[in-house]
């Protein structure tokens, strides 16, 4: 399995509606969302970005 799909594993994140999880094999991640830094968090409504969070962050940040 991929790293990304056991941690989807690991921590059961499949369970989540609407959290994405991906792998940057063609490294084109921080052409269209301005970083490199891992973990990042792009928290989107309607198409709209609302929040972004780059580094490690408390789950509270994300769900808020």
């Amino acid at each position: 399995a991929t790293e990304v799909a056991k941690f989807n594993s690991d921590y059961k994140v499949y369970t989540a509606p609407y959290i994405y999880l991906l792998r940057d094999t063609r490294f084109e991640f921080y052409k269209k969302f301005g970083t490199m830094a891992i973990p990042s968090f792009f928290v989107y409504e309607n198409g709209k970005l609302l929040k972004k969070i780059i580094g490690e962050t408390k789950i509270e940040n994300l769900i808020n």
